[in-house]
């Protein structure tokens, strides 16, 4: 089998070839089939976290320096504060990115994952387990993944929002 992988990386590095993949890859188009496929996942876990009591409550800027403090104010007040900052889907629409949002800090505190590189494997992990289908959890590595590793890498978030759903190692 012909590879690029050539062995392991530090995370510097992995952060490194996600960013640069991300950022140099042509964006990949998604069927009409998955979209709603994709969406219905979001839907369906938005609804069973505010099921459980947790409110939301859209905010400009970013809520949390840390996520500590979002720990704390979903223990505190049952609530996740979601940014509307960003707001550029490319698979879902407006209201259904901000959806997501609020899942994937949900996921961030029952995961008690921080809000660094780990933490967002360690949550885009969690959200894995609740699909079996590969291209779902290839979307969820170019939402997740894909995007932190190029805000880590350009110091800010990328100002273009696409999907890539190809691994850069192989």
């Amino acid at each position: 089998m012909k590879t690029k992988y050539k062995g392991p990386l530090s995370p510097k590095g992995i952060i490194r070839l996600y960013a640069k993949h991300y950022l140099n890859a042509p964006e990949d188009k998604i069927s009409p089939k998955v979209k709603p496929e994709f969406r219905e996942l979001i839907h369906s876990r938005y609804t069973d976290i505010k099921n459980l009591g947790i409110k939301e409550e859209r905010v400009s800027g970013q809520p949390y320096k840390n996520a500590e403090e979002l720990f704390s104010d979903v223990e505190k007040h049952h609530r996740i504060q979601v940014s509307t900052e960003h707001n550029n889907p490319v698979v879902l629409d407006k209201e259904g990115n901000l959806q997501f949002r609020f899942v994937h800090d949900y996921d961030h505190y029952v995961a008690r994952a921080a809000f660094n590189w780990e933490g967002e494997l360690t949550a885009c992990y969690y959200f894995f387990s609740f699909t079996n289908s590969d291209i779902l959890r290839r979307i969820l590595r170019s939402e997740i993944v894909y995007q932190v590793s190029a805000s880590l890498y350009l110091g800010d978030f990328p100002e273009t929002q696409k999907i890539v759903l190809s691994d850069p190692r192989f």
